[in-house]
């Protein structure tokens, strides 16, 4: 499940701090790009998240230049 976009970064992020859920969900979906557990509430107001999925892209400097569909396909060049 990585990008085949040399320039993107896929990342997960979760509030869960259940690392055997994740383990669980990483064997199920063949997930490959590192999760960040527990991730406060702080943290996904600061990044916009209102429920999951969420998709954020950020710029080399971690500002968040979309958060929608188009600006993910924009990202990817699609």
């Amino acid at each position: 499940m990585r990008s085949e976009h040399k320039n993107i970064e896929l990342v997960g992020a979760t509030a869960s701090t259940d690392a055997a859920a994740i383990k669980a969900f990483r064997e199920e979906t063949g997930a490959d790009f590192p999760i960040l557990l527990g991730v406060s509430e702080e943290t996904r107001t600061a990044y916009g998240a209102k429920g999951y999925p969420y998709f954020a892209v950020l710029d080399a400097h971690g500002a968040v230049i979309g958060s929608d569909e188009a600006a993910v396909k924009k990202a990817v060049g699609g």
